[in-house]
């Protein structure tokens, strides 16, 4: 139920918890609902809970450090060649 990477004190929430429970609840009800019929019940009114990460933001900005550490590298090995050729 409260299977989350990270969870905040946000998590543990009295209306959080509320929901997070109604929700196991309604689950439970509708799968018991499909052993019996043994056909799909949709839930189309059931809200779902937040599982949004920052994890796409993360790899778009590790990706962006790697192509200026890419970028940066260049110039540097321009100016060391320089150098070893003065000394």
């Amino acid at each position: 139920m409260l299977a989350t990477i990270n969870p905040t004190l946000a998590d543990f929430a009295p209306a959080a918890l509320n929901t997070k429970i109604k929700a196991l609840d309604n689950a439970v009800k509708e799968k018991k609902q499909l052993e019996k019929t043994g056909e799909f019940v949709p839930m189309p009114s059931q809200p779902l809970p937040n599982t949004a990460t920052d994890l796409p933001i993360g790899i778009a900005l590790g990706g962006l450090l790697v192509v200026l550490g890419g970028i940066a590298f260049v110039p540097t090995m321009k100016t060391v060649r320089r150098m070893e050729n003065q000394a």
